[in-house]
């Protein structure tokens, strides 16, 4: 066998393939490594926030906070946040003041699947299992309502020996001021 002896041009075309090599090795570890740093983060607006003093939502208004995925209603019974997420696949349903519902005028209805919900956001209409979930609300030292959605309420409307108890509409769901 003979031995093909190599000339200092193909012998320097060897280092520069070598080094080349181990340079973009080098500098992918130290990417991703950089990038192990600064990870991804998601920068959500925070769950627990104010939306303005109880005399700015009149009785027997909706009003939607926009940006939070929260509705405000005003009720005879007090305020209650509204979680703007429909129980069946977690679409935003819409406000429609001027649509009949069960309990007089005003209905929630989801655009995905045609879930139907009342003025107290109880289902009452299409695929949805549960009336609208509730974030709990309370008052602040400055007078402001004040939003926690991460204590989130979930009445029911629930039939106990041959009785309908609707807790959508029991005190407890709903704050007084």
């Amino acid at each position: 066998m003979q031995d093909k002896e190599t000339s200092r041009r193909g012998f320097i075309g060897l280092l520069v393939i070598a080094y080349s090599s181990i340079a973009l090795y080098v500098g992918g570890a130290l990417v991703s490594f950089l990038r192990f740093l600064f990870p991804y983060a998601i920068y959500e607006p925070p769950q627990k926030f104010k939306v303005g003093k109880p005399e700015d939502y009149p009785i027997g208004t909706i009003t939607l906070i926009t940006g939070r995925g929260l509705w405000i209603g005003s009720y005879s019974e007090g305020f209650a946040g509204l979680i703007a997420k429909c129980t069946h696949l977690g679409c935003k349903p819409n406000w429609f003041p001027l649509k009949d519902g069960p309990l007089g005028q005003g209905i929630f209805e989801c655009p995905c699947h045609g879930s139907k919900y009342d003025k107290y956001a109880r289902n009452f209409a299409g695929p949805a299992p549960f009336p609208l979930r509730r974030a709990k609300l309370s008052l602040a030292p400055d007078g402001r309502l004040e939003v926690d959605k991460t204590e989130v309420l979930e009445p029911k409307v629930k039939i106990k020996d041959g009785i309908e108890i609707d807790e959508t509409k029991m005190e407890e769901f709903f704050l007084k001021v």
